[in-house]
């Protein structure tokens, strides 16, 4: 991955759950939802496992393989129900 794609997708590596993001796996969320599982409408299950500044209010943020996809998937609205 070059920089940007780092930058974008858990500079660090590490979610600030503590683990390491996995696609299909991963999502960004609100503080109060970390660690919580969520179900999104169409996408499917998903653990809120890290967070960020450009996380506010009810967003989600999918954890993609590369820039390249989530531009492609650009920014969609979906339901979500909380699991846990």
């Amino acid at each position: 991955k070059n920089v940007k794609e780092r930058l974008m997708n858990c500079p660090n590596g590490i979610t600030a759950d503590g683990s390491i993001p996995v696609v299909g796996k991963t999502v960004a969320c609100a503080p109060n939802l970390l660690w919580k599982h969520i179900l999104i409408t169409g996408i499917g299950e998903r653990k809120c496992q890290d967070t960020g500044g450009a996380i506010v209010g009810d967003r989600i943020d999918l954890y993609v393989d590369d820039i390249a996809t989530a531009y492609k998937f650009g920014v969609k609205s979906f339901e979500y129900t909380i699991l846990d």
